[in-house]
This record gives C-alpha cells, structure tokens and sequence, in this order.
C-alpha cells in the first residue's frame, strides 16, 4: 500500500441507482443521514428521471451525504449501466485511499453503523492485504462448472470469508484503485448478475473480495434465514420472465467470458431448457412466456446480443 493510501484520510462515496420509486427514495435518503459514518458523496444515478426525483434528491444535499450529485440518465440503462456511468463520473475525484460503495434505492441499511463497519472492515483488510479489493455485507462463491452460486453455510460466517462477488443490495464497497481499473459493472449487461461478473472479474485479475463473517452472520439473523433451507442465490421460484430472460443470457456470457463452456452448457440444459420446459408443462398458457424468454435468453447468451433487449415489466 502506497504511502497517500494508507496514511490520508479516507473518504466514502455512494452511488445510489433509482427508477421512479421517489418514496422509496425519499426514505432510503433519510436512512443515509442517520448512519454514524456519513457518506462525503453520493451520487444518485436516475434511470427514469422525473422532476419529483430530483426535487428529493436535492432536498437531501448535506443530509443524506455531506454533498449529494444528481445524475439523470437520458435512456435507461439498468443497474449495470448506471453504475458504470457513475463510476466513471467520480473517477476524475477519487483518491488512493477513498472508498466507493452501491447502494439500492429499496435495501436501505438496517443499522446506524453499516457503511462505518464496513468501511473500517475494508480499511483494515486492505492494510493487511493490498490484494483485498472489495468488502461487503455478505458474498457467495460461484461454481463455474455448474453456473450455480453457492451460498455460505452459517458455520462459515467467522473472521474474514473469501468471497466470490457481493450482491448489489448488500452493500459491496470498493477500494478507489478498484473501481477505477474496473469501471464497475459491465453495462453491455444491462440488467442481472452484473455483480457476479464484476466479482469474476476482479478475482480473474488477482484481487480479493472478502466479507466479514460476524456482521454477515448478524444479516442472516436480522433477515431470518439462518439454516440450510435457504436455496443458492440463483433460485428461479416466481421470477417474472423478464427477469428469468436476463438472468439466463447474462449467466451464459459471463460463463463463457470466463472459459466455462461445460458451465454454460449445464446452464442452458438444465436451468433454461428444463426449467422452463418444467413451467410449461406444469402451468400451461400462463407459462408460455416464461418458456418464450427462457429460450430467447439462451438464443441471445450464445449469440453474445446484449444490453437493454426486452422491455423489464411485472
């Protein structure tokens, strides 16, 4: 770690993506300003600007952050896009030692001192290991031969866990060098498992991405989902077909991205093939979309076609 980092003071940006949910934001603005370690700048990017949106953003400046940028987007370009776009607004004024975190404008954090926990976790770990890239509130590991995500057993949840990639709404905080190189998500991905791709990515390139396994055990009791019943982060139960469309395309690019063909194999046979073939027979007409948009997304996965393809909607 070079001098400027490890001896200047450190400071936290947010980036906070939103689409027309300003109530929502209104409150996750309110959560931000009562956090014992306040953000020095956050930047809320709008997928779907409105003037009501804006008007809560700049209600907000030196409440929610001591400074608070608003940056509307001409076209939506799903959370990947955004996020990417507001890592390389801030790049020009991120500093060695500063830290970036995401936010979702409908997870806001259910403790007064999450952003400063995790942000001394980050500092700590990074002045061990210049290696450690990015922190979070919890993380899985990802199975590249099968294209599942493995979720952390409870007995797993002490000192500092390995991760694979944070989810987008548990906090994932990077290291300023971190996402400059990275550039955040990828936007060609417009929407699902950018987090997972950023994640491969970082750790493709030699980086760290850790989570510290007391505060992610306290998130498991907090949200009651202690025990193995819970399935791997990449379950399909009631996902809308839209949804269901990205989360197969995107898997299989990221999967051949990173040289896992028998991976993205298995991804189209078993979780798009025959799950969608499984929701077709078992619902009949109402499944027909779902199994529509599963093939669509395999089509597409193959075919490398990325970014916003199909409209999202309920």
């Amino acid at each position: 770690m070079d001098e400027t980092e490890e001896h200047a003071r450190p400071r936290l940006f947010g980036v906070l993506v939103t689409y027309d949910r300003p109530v929502d934001l209104r409150f996750y603005l309110r959560e931000l300003g009562s956090q014992t370690r306040r953000l020095d700048h956050l930047l809320v990017v709008d997928n779907a600007p409105t003037a009501t949106t804006e008007a809560e953003v700049r209600r907000a400046n030196g409440a929610a952050a001591a400074s608070v940028e608003y940056l509307p987007l001409v076209v939506n370009l799903g959370p990947a896009g955004a996020v990417q776009r507001a890592v390389m607004q801030l790049a020009d004024v991120l500093a060695p030692p500063d830290w970036v975190v995401l936010l979702d404008d409908d997870n806001p954090p259910l403790r007064a001192d999450l952003l400063d926990e995790l942000l001394e976790f980050g500092i700590e770990r990074r002045r061990a290991d210049r290696s450690v890239a990015m922190v979070g509130l919890t993380g899985a590991k990802f199975e590249m031969s099968s294209g599942r995500c493995i979720r952390l057993a409870d007995e797993d949840l002490h000192g500092v866990v390995d991760v694979d990639y944070v989810a987008g709404n548990q906090f994932p905080m990077m290291s300023s060098g971190a996402a400059i190189a990275s550039g955040g998500y990828a936007e060609r991905l417009f929407f699902g498992f950018e987090e997972l791709e950023l994640g491969l990515r970082l750790r493709r390139s030699g980086h760290r991405i850790v989570v510290d396994g007391a505060l992610a055990a306290w998130a498991r009791r907090t949200h009651g989902r202690e025990g193995s019943g819970y399935g791997h982060p990449t379950s399909t139960a009631k996902v809308p077909p839209w949804r269901r469309y990205y989360a197969l395309r995107n898997l299989i690019v990221i999967l051949r991205a990173n040289n896992s063909l028998s991976g993205a194999l298995r991804v189209t046979a078993v979780a798009g093939l025959g799950k969608s073939t499984f929701v077709l027979l078992r619902n009949g007409r109402s499944g027909w979309r779902y199994f529509v948009l599963s093939l669509r997304g395999i089509v597409d996965g193959w075919a490398q076609r990325l970014g916003p393809t199909v409209m999202p909607r309920s």
